[in-house]
């Protein structure tokens, strides 16, 4: 077990029960891994900037991690404390359209620092995905489905993509 509890009794004569005398809780764990795998997107519509990262190992101890966002244009910094990952309200960036991006992981055994990512705003964006409104099989000679959906983006030159399968096979196709 990574957590204890380790106490101290003494028996008292005329004393019903023990008395406690001290005690000490004990945690075992890990330094932190270095975070890798740092991830930044802005899902269109949000208003938030969300970042993950690959923490690693379990530490089995508090570990806490700062997302540090640096403006490339202002320099200014700014940090949130987080335990796993963190959203960001893009009307918080103040600092222009480029940054840079890295994680801080630290606990009472050591701390470890990812490498910087360099974002631009603009470039993370995720559009919104289409809504499929109905598809329509044709039985022809060769059969052939069409489907018809509505875009939600207003991002300029975004193409749908489309993924199928047959019921009777695992395999997916583009």
């Amino acid at each position: 077990e990574p957590h204890a509890s380790m106490y101290c009794t003494a028996e008292c004569p005329k004393h019903f029960q023990e008395t406690l005398i001290c005690g000490k809780d004990i945690s075992s764990g890990y330094p932190p891994d270095i975070p890798d795998e740092v991830t930044c997107v802005i899902y269109e519509y949000s208003g938030n900037m969300t970042c993950t990262w690959n923490a690693g190992k379990l530490t089995y101890i508090d570990t806490k991690y700062v997302v540090h966002v640096k403006s490339l244009e202002t320099e200014e910094e700014q940090q949130y404390l987080t335990s796993s990952y963190i959203n960001i309200s893009t009307d918080s960036l103040q600092g222009g359209k480029k940054y840079l991006v890295w994680v801080q992981a630290a606990n009472a055994l050591g701390m470890e620092e990812s490498k910087q990512l360099q974002i631009h705003l603009d470039d993370i964006v995720i559009p919104s995905a289409a809504v499929i409104s109905r598809a329509e099989t044709i039985n022809a000679t060769v059969p052939k489905t069409i489907i018809y959906w509505d875009s939600q983006t207003t991002i300029e030159k975004v193409s749908c993509e489309m993924r199928y399968k047959a019921t009777t096979n695992q395999t997916w196709n583009d």
